[in-house]
């Protein structure tokens, strides 16, 4: 049982096929693109443009549906309505309350997220540091599908607050091809744990 305030868990996991990892890994992607989000949608208040702020909004309000923030979401698509409407009012209105919304559920996310990975860091940290080996062993052979395989299961670890740092800046490594990067940062990730 997955609970997060804010959230109703249950009907979103039942909805991607009742896998809980998978609805972590989704909570995981909201929550990165959720900070973008925010910055991006002061930027198109303070621009004027309610063309791409009516986009970032539909793209928070599918997203939000998914991961079981409903009241997120129909906040969403009211200000997503009114920007197809270019009803200004309106959007200055909500638009505060709404990024504000999107904070917490954020911030919820965020707990949520450490937590769970501070659990699995102490129970799977055997299984990490296997995982990180094989993600070094295919850098260093090109190998794709074991790379993506790989990266897969250490990106739970993404939150942790201990190494979560560490791994983000493997995986972004392994994703712009900086193989050699990744392997020294996965060396040093390995003698840390």
């Amino acid at each position: 049982m997955i609970d997060i305030d804010g959230l109703n868990s249950e009907k979103a996991i039942a909805a991607i096929g009742g896998q809980s990892e998978t609805y972590i890994n989704v909570l995981s992607m909201f929550h990165k693109s959720g900070i973008e989000k925010i910055s991006e949608i002061k930027t198109c208040i303070e621009t004027g443009d309610i063309k791409l702020y009516t986009i970032y909004v539909h793209a928070i309000k599918s997203a939000a549906e998914i991961i079981g923030a409903e009241k997120l979401s129909e906040t969403a698509a009211a200000l997503e309505k009114a920007g197809k409407q270019e009803d200004l009012s309106f959007i200055q209105t909500n638009n505060q309350s709404f990024l504000d919304d999107l904070e917490k559920v954020l911030n919820n996310i965020k707990m949520f997220l450490s937590k769970e990975a501070e659990n699995n860091i102490i129970t799977d940290s055997e299984s990490l540091k296997n995982e990180l080996l094989k993600l070094k062993d295919a850098l260093n052979n090109f190998d794709s599908i074991a790379m993506n395989e790989t990266a897969e299961y250490i990106q739970r670890f993404s939150q942790n607050a201990k190494i979560g740092g560490s791994i983000n800046t493997i995986l972004e490594n392994k994703l712009i091809g900086e193989y050699e990067n990744a392997v020294q940062l996965i060396d040093a990730l390995l003698t840390e744990l």
